[in-house]
């Protein structure tokens, strides 16, 4: 199963406001369908096994196992055949891909026969992959790791979850954010150590004024001058080769700090790309809508005449597929009476409905009324009935276009 994109319309109708929210179920009875309809080619995957742990690439050479988390549990469907749907290959989150060795546990290679796998429907979205030795992808009852085996029992079913993009952009976005903190705290150290540097130069210089006074102050006595004299000189030069030591170093220093202000700003040029892929996405979502039919009803007792209806019904129910595609309410059912059983005049009623259809005729069910009726273009009539299936009035409604 994986959650679709979600329509909001909102239509002020007879004093209504219709706001329905739905959702979509993989409606597979192969995985060519599920390609086709749901899973395609170049989406993120995971593979869950028996155990709840995921399908993962290993950091260490050419590794492959199970794991509860990581990155390395994300896998992209390529296409291994323009002839076969179900034969593709695994591409890892190091670029390499699942591989079946001639022999021994499975691997990840770059290319290659062993990288190709045929994938098996079993229901829903359970699948075996089946490599070119004929036998399984399998996840023994060990604490961890994979293995192959012609075992078709439950370690060789694999649970296949579709990696939402929204999800990986998010994880991109904390990796940039953690390199920039890293990044921070690096020219933090620098700065550290620039201050350590001025203040060795302040301390050298502040020495050599004190020679230059204690120079000045005994040359009645010339020769022990000129010795002290010399020493200095020798002092001098060491602080001077220092000085110019420190200040290469500063250089370096302040190179090593534009470049980094320099990946800062590429980072910050990344972040900006990805937040605007997510405000496309969420823009794209909200474009979807249901389709609606409005219209008037009148009840067989005659306290409800030409009242309104509006019935709210997913696009795919009404095309025909099957009700247990969809996730979430399939309908929506709204009716006002001018007066009700009660007395209650401009009473109202809105609930979520099932919906199917066979042919030309559509049925509605509400929490309590039920309709029946047929489609004749963008006409929907018939009769509603109470949960007794007693024959509660008629109605006719239709297609709502924008």
């Amino acid at each position: 199963m994986r959650t679709q994109q979600r329509w909001r319309n909102d239509l002020a109708m007879a004093g209504l406001l219709a706001v329905f929210s739905l959702g979509c179920m993989l409606p597979v009875n192969s995985f060519a369908a599920a390609i086709n309809g749901f899973y395609q080619f170049g989406d993120t995957i995971r593979l869950k096994s028996w155990k709840g742990d995921y399908l993962h690439r290993a950091d260490n050479y050419r590794g492959v196992t199970t794991s509860d988390t990581g990155s390395g549990n994300n896998w992209i469907i390529v296409s291994a055949s323009s002839k076969f749907k179900f034969k593709v290959t695994l591409k890892s989150s190091k670029g390499d891909g699942l591989h079946r060795p001639a022999s021994g546990k499975p691997t990840a290679w770059g290319t290659g026969i062993g990288n190709v796998w045929t994938v098996e429907y079993i229901e829903k979205n359970q699948v075996r992959l089946k490599s070119w030795k004929d036998d399984y992808l399998y996840r023994p009852d060990t604490p961890q790791g994979v293995t192959m085996s012609t075992d078709e029992g439950k370690g060789s079913v694999w649970f296949l979850e579709v990696v939402d993009k929204e999800e990986i952009l998010q994880a991109q976005l904390k990796e940039v954010q953690a390199k920039l903190a890293a990044e921070k705290k690096a020219n933090q150290k620098l700065q550290a150590q620039l201050k350590d540097v001025q203040a060795k130069l302040a301390a050298e210089k502040k020495a050599k004024q004190k020679l230059q006074a204690q120079l000045k102050g005994v040359q009645a006595a010339k020769q022990k001058l000129q010795a002290q004299l010399k020493e200095v000189l020798a002092k001098l030069a060491a602080a001077n080769k220092a000085k110019q030591a420190l200040q290469a170093q500063l250089k370096e220093v302040q190179a090593k700090l534009a470049a980094e202000n320099k990946a800062k700003q590429a980072l910050q040029a990344q972040l900006k790309e990805i937040q605007a892929k997510l405000a496309a996405e969420k823009k794209a979502k909200q474009k979807l809508q249901a389709i609606v039919f409005h219209g008037q009803h009148s009840h067989v007792d005659g306290y409800a005449k030409d009242s309104t209806m509006t019935v709210v019904i997913q696009p795919s129910v009404l095309a025909g597929e099957p009700s247990d595609s969809v996730e979430g309410p399939e309908g929506r059912l709204m009716m006002t009476w001018d007066r009700n059983a009660a007395g209650v005049r401009n009473a109202t009623s809105q609930e979520s409905a099932a919906v199917s259809r066979e042919g030309q005729t559509l049925i509605v069910r509400g929490g309590y009324y039920w309709l029946k009726g047929d489609l004749d273009g963008s006409k929907y009539s018939g009769q509603y009935f109470n949960p007794k299936n007693e024959l509660c009035g008629s109605f006719t409604i239709l297609r709502f276009k924008k």
